[in-house]
């Protein structure tokens, strides 16, 4: 049987997925605003953000719209998901610009200055290990030195002796969230046969942060995981040895003995 693969060109299937997507991932509001949590610790005033896989634009638009003197730059190959994003964000004209292309083109990106952060928001694992190891060299080469790389997708779950516990964290959430559990009976072989249907490809958090490094970034981690979502990335080169504090970071004055205890984590 073929995979069952989202057409990306149809309008209808375009619609019906936006209007059906949420409903498989009830924490997406919360790992949207991690993402843009994260964005603002790159740069205070007018970040310029590469979207990788911008589909709507609805990731674009809270950019624009909570990163003051935001610029975003969408990429996307679905001609119905560009006209979505471009009615979306309209009324930001002259702070972003869409393209229509794929993200394994290896090709520059013509005319567009270095980036200070690149963001894909599940729209990777439709790359397989090669195209993600190709994609993380190619934003490297478009982002500043410091530059962040992040991800917010979906990851995989890899061994089947531990995806009942997965599983029972999943169901546990999506109970708590009020959305629908796994089926009875669904097991390892069933959560693989379902990426296959759908032509989803992806990689373990481990091996992507690997990739990451080999492209050129330096400190790369995760910052959260819930079961097979998770949000991750690094930045392009070291600022500074990563035990060490970063210049002018003079916070060590704050802590005393009496308060030492009471540490961020």
């Amino acid at each position: 049987m073929k995979p069952q693969v989202q057409d990306w060109h149809d309008p209808a299937a375009v619609v019906d997925w936006l209007e059906t997507h949420a409903q498989a991932n009830p924490g997406r509001p919360g790992q949207l605003a991690m993402v843009l949590t994260l964005l603002g610790q790159v740069q205070a005033q007018g970040l310029r953000l590469l979207d990788l896989g911008c589909g709507d634009g609805v990731v674009s638009e809270m950019a624009l719209t909570q990163l003051p003197g935001s610029v975003v730059v969408g990429v996307d190959l679905s001609p119905p998901m560009l006209a979505t994003a471009e009615a979306r964000l309209a009324s930001y004209a002259g702070r972003y610009t869409l393209y229509r292309r794929a993200l394994a083109d290896p090709s520059p990106l013509a005319d567009q200055p270095p980036f200070d952060a690149a963001i894909g928001v599940q729209s990777i694992h439709h790359l397989d290990g090669a195209g993600k190891a190709a994609l993380f060299r190619w934003v490297a080469d478009h982002l500043r030195p410091g530059g962040l790389l992040l991800l917010s997708d979906r990851v995989r779950l890899p061994d089947a002796a531990l995806f009942p516990y997965f599983q029972a964290l999943h169901d546990a959430y999506q109970q708590d969230h009020g959305a629908a559990p796994s089926p009875a009976g669904y097991g390892y072989a069933a959560h693989r046969r379902a990426l296959e249907l759908r032509a989803d490809v992806p990689d373990t958090v481990e091996d992507q942060l690997a990739w990451m490094r080999a492209a050129g970034f330096g400190p790369v981690d995760c910052f959260y995981r819930q079961t097979e979502r998770a949000i991750f990335g690094g930045l392009k080169q070291p600022l500074a040895p990563a035990d060490q504090p970063l210049p002018g970071d003079d916070s060590a004055a704050l802590v005393s003995h009496d308060n030492a205890a009471n540490g961020m984590f």
